[in-house]
Protein backbone atom coordinates (compact mmCIF):
# COMPACT_ATOMS: atom_id res chain seq x y z
CA UNK A 1 0.00 0.00 0.00
CA UNK A 2 1.30 3.26 -0.39
CA UNK A 3 -0.06 6.70 0.83
CA UNK A 4 0.74 10.19 0.57
CA UNK A 5 1.23 12.56 3.02
CA UNK A 6 -1.53 15.26 1.61
CA UNK A 7 0.13 18.82 1.80
CA UNK A 8 0.01 22.33 -0.89
CA UNK A 9 0.44 19.74 -3.86
CA UNK A 10 -2.95 17.69 -4.28
CA UNK A 11 -2.34 17.50 -8.27
CA UNK A 12 1.30 16.49 -7.94
CA UNK A 13 0.93 14.00 -4.79
CA UNK A 14 -2.41 12.04 -6.93
CA UNK A 15 -0.05 11.27 -9.99
CA UNK A 16 2.44 10.92 -7.88
CA UNK A 17 1.14 8.32 -5.95
CA UNK A 18 0.01 6.45 -8.78
CA UNK A 19 4.02 6.32 -10.03
CA UNK A 20 4.67 5.09 -7.12
CA UNK A 21 2.29 2.17 -7.47
CA UNK A 22 3.90 1.78 -11.35
CA UNK A 23 7.51 1.75 -9.82
CA UNK A 24 6.39 -0.87 -7.81
CA UNK A 25 5.32 -3.35 -10.43
CA UNK A 26 8.10 -2.24 -12.58
CA UNK A 27 10.56 -3.09 -9.48
CA UNK A 28 8.99 -6.39 -9.37
CA UNK A 29 8.48 -7.16 -12.80
CA UNK A 30 12.24 -6.83 -13.27
CA UNK A 31 13.38 -8.59 -10.66
CA UNK A 32 15.32 -5.68 -8.87
CA UNK A 33 17.27 -7.29 -5.59
CA UNK A 34 14.86 -7.29 -3.06
CA UNK A 35 11.61 -6.13 -5.20
CA UNK A 36 10.66 -9.50 -4.73
CA UNK A 37 8.65 -8.38 -1.31
CA UNK A 38 7.40 -4.79 -2.39
CA UNK A 39 3.56 -6.59 -3.21
CA UNK A 40 3.18 -6.14 0.62
CA UNK A 41 5.36 -2.94 1.42
CA UNK A 42 3.44 0.19 2.71
CA UNK A 43 5.60 2.63 1.92
CA UNK A 44 4.90 6.41 2.46
CA UNK A 45 5.30 9.48 0.22
CA UNK A 46 5.61 13.86 0.93
CA UNK A 47 6.38 16.21 -1.99
CA UNK A 48 7.45 19.27 0.38
CA UNK A 49 9.39 22.12 -0.03
CA UNK A 50 13.05 23.02 0.13
CA UNK A 51 12.61 24.58 3.55
CA UNK A 52 11.05 21.34 4.67
CA UNK A 53 13.58 18.94 3.06
CA UNK A 54 16.45 21.08 4.42
CA UNK A 55 15.67 20.47 8.06
CA UNK A 56 15.43 16.89 7.61
CA UNK A 57 18.61 16.47 5.29
CA UNK A 58 20.03 18.86 8.60
CA UNK A 59 18.63 16.28 11.29
CA UNK A 60 19.13 13.19 9.44
CA UNK A 61 22.48 13.42 7.16
CA UNK A 62 24.10 16.53 9.06
CA UNK A 63 23.90 18.54 5.85
CA UNK A 64 22.74 21.72 6.25
CA UNK A 65 21.09 21.97 2.43
CA UNK A 66 18.06 21.58 0.48
CA UNK A 67 18.05 18.42 -1.22
CA UNK A 68 16.01 16.99 -3.98
CA UNK A 69 15.04 13.44 -2.24
CA UNK A 70 15.52 11.76 1.51
CA UNK A 71 15.30 8.04 1.72
CA UNK A 72 14.03 6.10 4.83
CA UNK A 73 13.82 2.60 4.97
CA UNK A 74 12.60 0.71 7.83
CA UNK A 75 13.91 -2.82 7.02
CA UNK A 76 17.66 -3.63 6.52
CA UNK A 77 18.63 -5.63 3.87
CA UNK A 78 18.69 -8.97 5.21
CA UNK A 79 15.42 -8.45 6.43
CA UNK A 80 14.78 -7.48 3.04
CA UNK A 81 16.28 -10.49 1.87
CA UNK A 82 14.29 -12.79 4.27
CA UNK A 83 10.95 -11.05 3.46
CA UNK A 84 11.40 -11.64 -0.26
CA UNK A 85 11.56 -15.66 0.29
CA UNK A 86 8.62 -15.81 2.27
CA UNK A 87 5.45 -17.28 0.92
CA UNK A 88 3.51 -15.34 1.63
CA UNK A 89 5.22 -12.46 2.32
CA UNK A 90 3.69 -10.91 5.24
CA UNK A 91 2.46 -7.06 5.51
CA UNK A 92 6.04 -4.92 6.17
CA UNK A 93 6.95 -1.15 6.05
CA UNK A 94 9.42 -0.34 4.05
CA UNK A 95 9.89 3.09 4.56
CA UNK A 96 9.91 6.45 3.85
CA UNK A 97 10.51 8.69 0.27
CA UNK A 98 10.51 12.61 0.49
CA UNK A 99 10.89 14.83 -2.77
CA UNK A 100 11.29 18.86 -2.46
CA UNK A 101 9.32 20.05 -5.51
CA UNK A 102 11.11 22.93 -5.10
CA UNK A 103 14.29 21.19 -6.12
CA UNK A 104 12.56 18.90 -8.70
CA UNK A 105 11.24 21.56 -10.61
CA UNK A 106 15.00 23.47 -10.44
CA UNK A 107 16.02 20.05 -11.94
CA UNK A 108 13.54 19.49 -14.44
CA UNK A 109 14.30 22.61 -15.94
CA UNK A 110 18.43 23.23 -15.64
CA UNK A 111 18.01 19.53 -17.65
CA UNK A 112 15.12 20.14 -19.92
CA UNK A 113 13.18 17.39 -18.51
CA UNK A 114 9.18 17.71 -17.65
CA UNK A 115 8.48 18.15 -14.08
CA UNK A 116 6.84 14.89 -14.23
CA UNK A 117 10.10 13.24 -15.60
CA UNK A 118 12.08 14.86 -13.01
CA UNK A 119 9.55 13.25 -10.29
CA UNK A 120 9.42 9.68 -11.64
CA UNK A 121 13.37 9.67 -11.77
CA UNK A 122 13.52 10.79 -7.97
CA UNK A 123 11.00 8.47 -7.13
CA UNK A 124 12.94 5.67 -8.50
CA UNK A 125 15.89 7.14 -6.81
CA UNK A 126 14.46 6.91 -3.56
CA UNK A 127 12.88 3.57 -4.03
CA UNK A 128 15.98 2.00 -4.78
CA UNK A 129 17.40 3.49 -1.75
CA UNK A 130 15.25 2.05 0.32
CA UNK A 131 15.56 -1.31 -1.53
CA UNK A 132 19.63 -1.09 -0.13
CA UNK A 133 20.92 0.64 -3.49
CA UNK A 134 23.57 3.33 -2.13
CA UNK A 135 25.71 5.40 -4.95
CA UNK A 136 27.39 7.42 -1.90
CA UNK A 137 29.23 3.49 -0.76
CA UNK A 138 31.64 3.53 -3.82
CA UNK A 139 31.93 3.86 -7.97
CA UNK A 140 30.91 0.51 -8.13
CA UNK A 141 27.44 0.86 -6.29
CA UNK A 142 26.58 4.26 -8.10
CA UNK A 143 27.15 2.24 -11.48
CA UNK A 144 25.06 -0.04 -10.15
CA UNK A 145 22.23 1.73 -8.65
CA UNK A 146 22.44 3.52 -12.38
CA UNK A 147 22.05 0.90 -14.10
CA UNK A 148 18.86 -0.33 -12.52
CA UNK A 149 17.45 3.54 -12.79
CA UNK A 150 18.08 3.26 -16.37
CA UNK A 151 16.20 0.24 -16.81
CA UNK A 152 13.22 1.39 -14.71
CA UNK A 153 12.76 4.56 -16.40
CA UNK A 154 13.54 3.34 -19.84
CA UNK A 155 10.58 0.53 -19.71
CA UNK A 156 8.22 3.44 -19.86
CA UNK A 157 10.27 5.97 -22.20
CA UNK A 158 12.30 7.96 -20.03
CA UNK A 159 15.83 8.51 -19.74
CA UNK A 160 17.97 9.57 -16.95
CA UNK A 161 19.94 12.39 -17.02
Amino acid sequence: MVRIKKGKYPRQEAWLLRRARHHIRSLSQCRVPGAAALKRAELSLWLCGDSQIRKLNKEWRRKDKATDVLSFPLVGEAELRALAKMKPVPDWELGDIVISLDTAKRQAEEHGVTLRQELDLLLVHGLLHLLGFDHEISPEEERRMRRWEKKLLARDGLIRH
